[in-house]
């Protein structure tokens, strides 16, 4: 594989051999991609468990309770609703 490298970006790879950190250019190219796929997938959510995933699934299935009462009529008239600040 070949890239092209920003003369900024060079010169950081060459500190960094240079400093005795990395052996070879290849070898910080290789650190700085595993660093970013660590810290990518350290950001990424688990896979959920099928088995949790049925029983979400499940739960949205079901159909809703039924109410027991209705709303009253003023639940729906606005006037109501700012009464108290008229």
């Amino acid at each position: 594989m070949s890239i092209d490298l920003s003369p900024e970006v060079q010169e950081l790879v060459h500190e960094g051999v240079r400093s005795g950190r990395f052996e070879t250019p290849e070898a910080f190219i290789e650190a700085a991609v595993r660093e970013f796929d660590a810290r990518s997938s350290a950001k990424r959510p688990a896979r959920p468990n099928p088995e949790e995933l049925e029983s979400l699934f499940a739960l949205i299935d079901r159909s809703p309770p039924p109410r027991t009462s209705p709303l009253p009529d003023e639940a729906f008239d606005r006037g109501q609703l700012y009464s108290d600040r008229a």
